[in-house]
């Protein structure tokens, strides 16, 4: 919810889980150029880990056991993904609930309406952050144009323009870093639309990232199917037997490996991807990082 990122959450096969591990369970996400990759993952050690490094406890009887485990893992990896899932070709794109700064007040300005302008700003300013994190970028060395690219590059979901026409109409204008639109909302009702802005920006993300993730997971029931959704890029749901051969093969020949098996498993009858025998389960088969 925090990074606006969706995935698909699934068991880890064998070949694929965190080795000494019982079983491993992960968050896959999509990546723009149709890649995988791996986001948070939870791994059952069972007592693997216990015996090797002599962890143990007396229980209730008096009796030594050794500790039942898991291990869980999420990574700066995850920063990265939501960074490239979420950008563009003007820079970052930053979830307004990560956001360092959610909201940047740029106020413009000559000489005759500077100090009236900064005034105003810095009013606006106090009052948004007690909600809000907030920067005013009140530099009178750089063009308001200067600092637009700048704020947008850093991905900054929100940006507030603030001129001497906007104080004559009262008001200010708000511009999303999502979609690149603009409007104007009435000064004394700031508060509001901005919190309303950043709710929006942040539902937005997340469905577009859940749009993008859908449009882009395919079917298959037969082998061709399945390398030809693949060179599309994608995540393609297709039926295993579960022979590590034959997920083996499918990798060696196609690129693509198991990423998880999804856990909304509703028993299939159809038959595995790749030898034709009986499947056992629907797999998420992908080309990944």
């Amino acid at each position: 919810d925090y990074l606006a990122l969706p995935g698909l959450v699934g068991k880890k096969t064998d070949a694929e889980k965190f080795a000494g591990a019982t079983a491993s369970y992960s968050i896959e996400h999509l990546m723009p150029d149709g890649k995988a990759i791996q986001g948070p993952d939870f791994h059952s050690d069972g007592q693997n880990f216990a015996k090797a490094f002599e962890i143990s406890f007396v229980d209730r009887n008096g009796q030594k056991q050794f500790a039942w485990q898991n291990t869980w893992a999420i990574s700066t990896r995850e920063i990265g993904v939501m960074l490239a899932i979420h950008s563009d070709d003007k820079g970052l794109i930053v979830p307004p609930r990560v956001a360092l700064f959610q909201v940047v007040i740029v106020p413009i300005f000559d000489e005759e309406s500077k100090e009236r302008v900064l005034k105003q700003a810095e009013k606006l300013r106090s009052r948004l952050e007690e909600t809000t994190s907030v920067k005013l970028d009140d530099r009178d060395h750089l063009t308001p144009g200067r600092k637009f690219n700048e704020w947008e590059l850093k991905g900054v979901p929100l940006r507030v323009e603030i001129g001497p026409r906007d104080l004559a109409k009262r008001q200010i204008v708000l511009a999303r870093r999502d979609n690149g639109k603009k409007r104007q909302v009435k000064m004394a009702s700031a508060a509001r639309e901005v919190a309303g802005e950043l709710k929006e920006i942040q539902e937005n993300l997340y469905q577009r990232a859940l749009s993008f993730l859908k449009e882009h997971t395919y079917t298959a029931e037969t082998y061709e199917q399945l390398k030809s959704s693949l060179k599309n890029g994608g995540i393609v749901r297709a039926p295993w037997c579960l022979s590590p051969d034959c997920e083996a093969k499918v990798k060696e020949e196609t690129g693509a490996k198991i990423v998880n098996l999804p856990m909304d498993q509703k028993g299939t009858k159809s038959r595995c991807v790749y030898c034709g025998r009986e499947a056992g389960v629907i797999a998420n088969f992908a080309k990944s990082y």
